[in-house]
């Protein structure tokens, strides 16, 4: 009996220190709330990040497709030596090949271009790359309420999981007190004590030490998560219990209709079958000439250029010519052109089947969250009547056997009543809270304000005694 009772100021002991070397650490670390975890995630994030860049390097595949076209410009210099050639247009006593005549040094610069004038080639190349800037910018949408929806889950499961330590520490403190009670009645020979009772208290102070480690392991893993998603370190939440969110659903075709129009994987899709539309185009466009208007100019420089007028000699080094041209170029490889375009075809087709399957995906979240989300409203209003009634039940029994009106049994049966119901409770929170953001996420729209994912309103009267000791 003694070890036992030794035993059990050693736990007390350390739970005490425990707490008081959270509260002396918490003063150093920062309070944030669910908004400003959320915001330090968006601000953090690499996945954003990477999609920033992503977007800007489709922003710029458009730009080079709008402007690229037209700037086709080549450019040349050299510099030689060449013969010069005497004479006049009438007579020239040098021969065509003046290899003996004497060699100066010439430069000489030109330029050639094209302008494009195949306009429906040039707007489908900017229509798929304007699908890809559209694509870039839904997929860091999506990347983003991904986030979003993974701190506030974490956000939630801490929140639980300290409501589950308090409610643990509560009942532990008052269970502990009759072990305590019943191991001094058995110490004393007590006719009315008996020691199956005390085995029985025991094991109950035990299962319900098992649930206080597991909301540390929650507490724990819901911390890292949320360090993993924003970067803090050390910070603490606000004092709050675990409340659900304010939120009175639409029918769920509601939602089945806002996800297929509104959602970001809705928009990648769309985009990717006007990217495919526009390939098609292209390839169709593949069996026509592509029009352009060619203009070209070069001049050379250098010792006895102005000699080079010389139509009896031909020296290309020598040469002067400007002139431009309406010109059309026809590739002839119409079998590649069939190929190509038929792959183009078939790959239209396999996005668009692809839309239709990723579309009644989305739909099939959309429906899975909402069903979460209405049962969990159901047990949230049948485990909230259960745990009321647990804690009467619980307080009753504690103070009946505190004066021996209730039997060792019952009280067993009351604090694993309350201890479930409360449970119960609190995941049915955790549940209805997680659907909801997860209905946002699969439906691509906000539902709820940013500042309306968290409350601190003060607990109801049935529950503002659950971190006192009564």
């Amino acid at each position: 009996m003694q070890t036992a009772r030794t035993l059990a100021l050693a736990i007390t002991l350390a739970m005490t220190s425990m707490a008081q070397a959270q509260s002396e650490a918490a003063p150093d670390a920062p309070t944030l709330d669910l908004q400003a975890l959320v915001e330090r995630a968006e601000r953090s994030n690499p996945g954003i990040e990477g999609r920033e860049a992503a977007i800007r390097s489709a922003e710029a595949t458009l730009l080079e497709a709008r402007l690229s076209p037209f700037f086709q410009i080549t450019a040349t210099a050299a510099f030689t030596y060449a013969p010069e050639a005497r004479g006049n247009p009438i007579f020239s006593p040098d021969s065509q090949l003046p290899l003996g005549n004497r060699w100066r040094p010439v430069a000489s610069a030109g330029v050639e271009g094209v302008v494009p004038l195949s306009l429906t080639k040039l707007r489908d190349a900017r229509r798929a790359a304007r699908a890809g800037v559209r694509a870039s910018r839904a997929d860091r949408e999506r990347v983003r309420e991904r986030l979003r929806y993974d701190v506030r889950r974490a956000y939630f499961g801490l929140s639980m999981a300290l409501d589950l330590e308090q409610m643990v520490g509560e009942i532990r403190g008052k269970l502990q007190r009759a072990v305590t009670q019943l191991e001094r009645q058995v110490a004393d020979e007590d006719p009315d004590a008996d020691e199956l009772d005390l085995f029985k208290l025991r094991r109950t102070v035990a299962e319900v030490d098992a649930r206080a480690s597991e909301a540390t392991r929650l507490e724990e893993t819901a911390r890292a998560a949320l360090t993993a998603l924003t970067g803090a370190e050390h910070f603490q939440v606000p004092d709050c219990p675990l409340e659900p969110v304010s939120f009175a659903p639409e029918p769920v075709e509601h939602y089945v209709s806002r996800a297929l129009g509104e959602r970001p994987e809705s928009t990648m899709l769309d985009a990717a079958m006007a990217a495919r539309r526009a390939a098609v185009s292209l390839g169709r466009a593949g069996f026509t000439p592509d029009i352009g208007l060619a203009y070209f100019a070069r001049r050379a420089y250098g010792p006895g250029v102005t000699d080079q007028d010389n139509p009896f000699v031909s020296n290309p080094a020598n040469a002067r010519s400007v002139g431009g041209a309406l010109v059309a170029r026809w590739s002839l490889d119409f079998a590649g052109d069939t190929a190509r375009l038929r792959r183009a075809q078939a790959q239209l087709a396999e996005t668009g089947l692809a839309r239709e399957e990723a579309r009644r995906g989305m739909t099939l979240e959309v429906r899975e969250a909402y069903s979460r989300l209405t049962d969990a409203q159901r047990r949230l209003v049948a485990w909230g009547a259960a745990r009321r009634d647990g804690r009467r039940w619980f307080m009753t029994a504690i103070q009946g056997y505190q004066v021996g009106a209730v039997e060792t049994s019952d009280l067993v049966d009351a604090v694993k009543g309350y201890l479930t119901a409360r449970f119960e409770h609190v995941n049915s929170i955790l549940d209805l809270n997680t659907a909801l953001a997860s209905l946002e996420r699969v439906t691509g729209t906000t539902l709820v304000p940013a500042g309306g994912w968290e409350s601190c309103a003060p607990p109801d009267e049935d529950s503002a005694g659950d971190s006192g000791d009564e």
